[in-house]
């Protein structure tokens, strides 16, 4: 049997890798919050587009967000170089705690970056036993796993819907099967272009259509640090239903 060695993504911590903008649902946020004290605010120092951010606003908590891009509500900052913003107004205070979905190449390098600041924290991340993962319990860690797998939004999820609804409907009118989006022709393309609405943002789209465009490739947990959750590894409790809650 011919042993294939699995390879790490590298490590780009000054920029965004596509591979890393994978988006958190809402119900992997529901997830942790029964663990969060909401009298704590909370930094969320790789939000991304803010989706967990805006599911930790619904639950009622005082959010500050930042990420490698700014964006609307979210103040531009490498979490791994930079201090704290100022604009937060924590700097000068132990009393915050972070709770993020790390880039996936970053994630012990975020870890570690977290235990710097002496601060509870939650990060969402694979569930796998790596070496760091083995230390990180030994030293304090708890983990809080799902009993299902946790569906990523993809960054080109707009796009895969936008191909895929109207291949289907080039299919329908021309009465001809094609292997993918990009062996339909042009001219066909330019066609029937207009047939279909692009979503503008991932807001739009219904969760039904969310749901059957997003996937999981690995299991997921949150791996806390401070919240004295009392013991290292805790299931919770993922329903199909649950599952239905994505934005």
């Amino acid at each position: 049997m011919t042993f294939k060695p699995k390879k790490n993504q590298p490590e780009t911590p000054t920029t965004v890798q596509t591979r890393d903008r994978f988006f958190t649902p809402a119900y992997a946020v529901d997830m942790i919050v029964p663990f969060l004290d909401k009298t704590i605010p909370i930094w969320e120092c790789a939000a991304g587009t803010g989706m967990l951010s805006k599911r930790l606003l619904f639950h009622g908590f005082k959010v500050f967000s930042s990420d490698l891009l700014s964006a609307d509500g979210i103040e531009q900052s490498n979490f791994l170089f930079d201090s704290i913003p100022g604009a937060f107004g924590l700097r000068d205070t132990k009393n915050f705690m972070i709770v993020t979905n790390p880039p996936y190449s970053l994630k012990e390098k975020f870890y570690q970056k977290c235990l710097s600041y002496g601060v509870p924290f939650a990060l969402l991340i694979p569930a796998d036993y790596s070496a760091w993962i083995i230390n990180a319990i030994r030293d304090g860690a708890e983990k809080v796993v799902p009993t299902r797998r946790v569906d990523y939004i993809a960054p080109n999820v707009l796009s895969v819907i936008y191909k895929d609804q109207l291949k289907k409907i080039i299919e329908t009118h021309t009465k001809t099967k094609y292997k993918d989006f990009d062996s339909i022709p042009e001219h066909v393309v330019y066609t029937y272009r207009d047939c279909v609405d692009e979503y503008a943002s991932v807001d739009e789209v219904p969760n039904a259509i969310l749901k059957k465009y997003s996937a999981a490739k690995f299991h997921s947990m949150w791996m806390t640090h401070g919240l004295g959750i009392g013991k290292s590894e805790t299931f919770v409790d993922l329903s199909l239903a649950e599952k239905e809650n994505i934005l």
